[in-house]
């Protein structure tokens, strides 16, 4: 009789590769394909270090949209309310210090200004930035030479009073029959979650011989005006 034969089972090699497909971020989003009427600015939106994409262009009902893709896939979108021809996007800059940069947008002009809005991501959502009553920040800059304003970040500036102060807003007022000298009243304000709030601090107010150039002008990061 002979020999039972035994069967060896061979250990699989078969192994399961790891998934690499995550979840955007946010919902997908319709970004503008052809030039024609699109700005478009690279920023960081989100904080995470990574580059992100905003623009705006017009819809074919008059009305303007801002949009930010993320580079975690998806973004948020806006659509501007009450705009003229002269809205623009001008980028992106980090007000508020946290790591992600909020978005400056011309609204307005007139005469001798122009009028500026924030808005910031919180989420997945654009969100303009107001002040505690509700009203939506907007900041003329400019202005004649008998009456100036103007804005700008506080990051780096040492005559900053609160610590805490995130930007900066000034009003100036030529002194009767001075040719160069102003009062100026230069308001501090702090950003949190989407609310631009006068710092507790409250406004101040001297007269010196004010660079123009920053009373009647805008800077924030790398945008200037």
């Amino acid at each position: 009789m002979p020999p039972s034969e035994t069967t060896i089972s061979e250990p699989s090699t078969t192994t399961t590769r790891p998934t690499t497909t995550t979840s955007p971020a946010c919902p997908e989003v319709e970004r503008a394909t052809s030039d024609e009427g699109e700005v478009e600015r690279a920023l960081d939106a989100d904080g995470d270090g990574e580059e992100d994409v905003a623009q705006m262009f017009a819809d074919d009902d008059g009305t303007r949209s801002l949009v930010v893709g993320l580079s975690a896939g998806g973004g948020a979108v806006e659509v501007l309310p009450d705009v003229g021809e002269e809205v623009a996007l001008l980028g992106g800059a980090d007000v508020d210090g946290d790591g992600s940069d909020e978005l400056w947008l011309r609204v307005g002009s007139g005469a001798a200004t122009v009028v500026l809005a924030l808005y910031q991501l919180e989420g997945c959502r654009l969100e303009a930035v107001v002040f505690p009553n509700g009203d939506r920040v907007e900041l003329p800059i400019g202005g004649s030479v008998a009456n100036v304003v103007g804005a700008e970040c506080a990051s780096g500036r040492e005559s900053v009073v609160d610590r805490e102060a995130d930007l900066l807003v000034y009003e100036g007022r030529l002194v009767p029959g001075a040719a160069d000298e102003y009062e100026v009243t230069t308001t501090e304000h702090r950003l949190d979650r989407a609310v631009l709030t006068p710092s507790p601090d409250g406004s101040r107010t001297e007269t010196s011989q004010p660079d123009l150039a920053v009373v009647a002008g805008f800077r924030c990061g790398d945008l200037d005006l």
